[in-house]
């Protein structure tokens, strides 16, 4: 499953159709993509995403991003993430850190 290139903004625009709020961030990642398909089918996809309150401030990593994506993209052989994923999930995990 690919999910759709849509920009950061139309994603916005689209939680807070359903939400109802306007004072939403989304939040950047340190990797475009977040779910691993251990049996192969797939391309590693963009399906994880991350909202908060415009008024909150992040840590940011190295690139800028107010979320670390880490897990199986950390390994860099397909066996690796494969077990990685078996192990925990086929979703990465996303840390992120409130400053303020």
């Amino acid at each position: 499953y690919h999910a759709p290139d849509i920009t950061a903004d139309e994603k916005l625009e689209r939680y807070e159709a359903i939400l109802g709020h306007a004072d939403m961030q989304y939040l950047s990642k340190t990797a475009g993509a977040t779910w691993y398909d251990v049996d192969g089918e797939h391309e590693p996809s963009d399906l994880d995403h991350a909202f908060a309150s415009e008024h909150l401030a992040f840590e940011t990593f190295g690139d800028g991003a107010e979320l670390d994506v880490r897990g199986w993209p950390d390994e860099s052989a397909p066996s690796d993430r494969a077990e990685w994923c078996r192990r925990y999930s086929d979703h990465a995990m996303l840390d992120g850190e409130v400053v303020g």
